[in-house]
């Protein structure tokens, strides 16, 4: 596409890595989802939680939104920012924590630990920032969202602060 085109876009026009990386986050996003779809995990044996599989999609799209949509439309929309690259990174791993470490968040989802917290959190604010920089109308839902996962993590986190011991 020609830059007069995508001059008025959010979405930038990447070249080297950056579109290679894009395009493999694009073709894995698709071919996940058709594998899920098709319930290949089934075909071959394999049980997974739905919560997984989400987390992967996660793992795939949160980067993949701060790859590829600019905070502004007054950005160049050539090169990725330091900020995006940090929270792609961030909503890759969220996204990764999620899909790896699931079963045991289940089975041991009363017992509260600063990693919950911490990558809770690290979820939500990607998530968030990622949907608000897509669709600006949902900022002020988004914004209210982002407030009572703020006083949660928040509460979950005094939680976990030593209490002294009365005797």
């Amino acid at each position: 596409m020609s830059e007069d085109l995508l001059g008025g876009t959010k979405f930038r026009s990447l070249s080297g890595p950056a579109r290679g990386l894009e395009r493999f986050l694009f073709c894995a996003l698709t071919l996940v989802g058709a594998a899920w779809a098709g319930e290949v995990h089934v075909f071959l044996g394999l049980a997974f939680f739905k919560e997984q599989y989400l987390g992967l999609i996660l793992a795939l799209a949160i980067p993949l939104a701060f790859i590829t949509v600019k905070a502004r439309r007054a950005q160049t929309g050539d090169q990725v920012p330091w900020y995006d690259w940090l929270f792609a990174l961030g909503g890759a791993v969220a996204g990764g924590y999620i899909l790896v470490r699931y079963p045991t968040i289940a089975y041991q989802l009363g017992i509260l630990s600063p990693d919950k917290v911490w990558l809770g959190a690290l979820a939500v604010a990607g998530i968030t920032i990622a949907v608000t920089s897509v669709d600006p109308s949902l900022r002020v839902a988004f914004a209210f969202c982002m407030g009572e996962s703020v006083a949660l993590i928040g509460l979950s986190a005094a939680a976990l602060v030593p209490r002294p011991q009365m005797e």
